[in-house]
């Protein structure tokens, strides 16, 4: 995945909306949840090493038999499955489901390299196996009207574009009707004022016109280092947490998007750190150096892949941790408000 061309570390761009707002916006503090990740690989051999990508529901109470009360999905950067973890309380501790919850042979993604075409640039990747078919970064949301478990998650195309799919469930354990949805990659599906949206990699902001099964138009939001992104609104404000590919050292930030006009004209206010490594889990240990596009293969001082949880009056952020090592907790707790 290549960055525009006039973006590096510390630059700025023209066509990124940065705002001053002039409004109240409201401050945030991560408190973090426990003194180690709630997902490692010591839970089960079947997650691998490498784990990313947290997306956690409250289990609906029409789902008959739940294995808890929460799930927590996640991925592998190059998984042939999506994971799944279960808990009856917030903190844990968490179980692995080890059968997992959506296989790339069900995803209607290419399953074996021989499939793919990829383009000259790419062809070395995919013969050395640095780029095979994949499925990881799931979104999963509760659709209460129609008593299902929607999963957004993405996957290797023929052609080796990288999109996002669409797939249903009535149990939150085994997916159909997997549909492409027109999204980039590392898509996080939110609804505002009764449209839905799509935030995603590279700062993209997508509009559907049919409650997320598609997406069609979409403008540039945020940065265009941007990796993965958290949407959640909080009274009338709507934010957005996210770590920056290049950063020394990547770390969740957090900026509020102001809604006013056209879903076009939206911006963001100048971004706040939210949480950094801190801890020898987190990768505080490690170097610090401006971290890449691509896989964490082995600890390193980042933190990744922010997903928020609105649960009541309770705010709980999930993240990726040293890298993509493991998954943590913090809460999310109001710490006031300023004028930007």
């Amino acid at each position: 995945m290549a960055l525009w061309p006039a973006w590096r570390p510390g630059a700025t761009n023209s066509r990124i909306r940065f705002s001053l707002f002039k409004d109240e916006m409201t401050r945030f503090t991560a408190k973090r949840l426990g003194t180690k990740p709630i997902i490692h690989p010591g839970l089960a051999q079947t997650i691998g090493t490498n784990i990313n990508g947290p997306s956690a529901i409250r289990v609906p109470d029409w789902l008959k038999a739940p294995l808890g009360r929460y799930y927590l999905y996640f991925a592998d950067h190059r998984g042939d499955h999506i994971r799944l973890a279960h808990s009856d309380r917030i903190a844990g501790p968490w179980q692995v489901h080890e059968p997992g919850a959506l296989r790339l042979e069900d995803s209607g993604f290419p399953t074996r390299s021989s499939e793919l075409d990829p383009p000259e640039r790419l062809r070395e990747s995919v013969a050395t196996g640095d780029l095979r078919p994949h499925i990881a970064s799931p979104d999963v949301h509760v659709d209460q009207a129609r008593r299902q478990i929607v999963m957004h998650y993405h996957g290797l195309e023929i052609d080796c574009t990288q999109t996002t799919r669409r797939a249903v469930s009535g149990n939150g354990l085994e997916f159909r009707d997997p549909q492409p949805t027109g999204a980039d990659f590392y898509a996080r599906v939110f609804e505002w004022q009764g449209v839905t949206y799509a935030a995603t990699l590279a700062g993209w902001l997508y509009r559907s016109p049919d409650s997320g099964q598609t997406f069609t138009g979409r403008t540039r939001l945020g940065d265009p280092a941007t990796r993965h992104v958290a949407v959640f609104p909080f009274g009338d404000q709507l934010f957005l947490v996210f770590s920056r590919i290049g950063d020394a050292p990547e770390r969740l930030l957090i900026s509020r998007v102001l809604t006013t006009g056209s879903w076009r004209s939206w911006r963001l206010s100048d971004p706040r750190e939210l949480l950094r490594a801190e801890t020898p889990w987190e990768g505080a240990g490690q170097p610090v150096s401006p971290s890449h596009t691509g896989p964490a293969d082995e600890p390193v001082n980042q933190l990744r892949d922010p997903h928020v949880l609105s649960e009541g009056n309770h705010l709980w952020l999930f993240y990726a941790c040293a890298g993509e090592s493991g998954l943590a907790l913090a809460q999310l707790n109001r710490s006031g408000s300023d004028r930007e």
